[in-house]
């Protein structure tokens, strides 16, 4: 399987991604995506929603965003957001056991 690691700097927010084509690992959210906060605003990143829509991986597996913990489908995409923290960074939210299954 190929992986591809970049870094990336975006003002005082560094971020390290690690892709390959069936799978996306981020911290942030993508725009759109289980990125709303308390006050239902989306604040995910703009550049990693165009990443996900370049690379068109099976998942993304993120967090950042407390309030939006969840899964959603979305294109042939299953997004994760696996926050277990609430707002006040206790956990209150189980994990989550995702399964992939190899289509033909």
């Amino acid at each position: 399987m190929r992986q591809q690691c970049y870094h990336r700097n975006n003002g005082n927010n560094s971020e390290m991604e690690f892709s390959s084509h069936r799978s996306l690992l981020s911290h942030s959210t993508p725009l759109l995506f289980l990125d709303k906060t308390e006050r239902l605003m989306n604040v995910g990143c703009e550049d990693l929603y165009k990443r996900v829509f370049d690379i068109k991986p099976k998942i993304h597996l993120f967090g950042h965003i407390h309030y939006s913990y969840g899964v959603d489908n979305n294109s042939g995409v299953c997004y994760s957001n696996g926050a277990i923290c609430g707002e006040n960074y206790l956990p209150i939210n189980k994990e989550r056991i995702i399964e992939l299954h190899k289509t033909s």
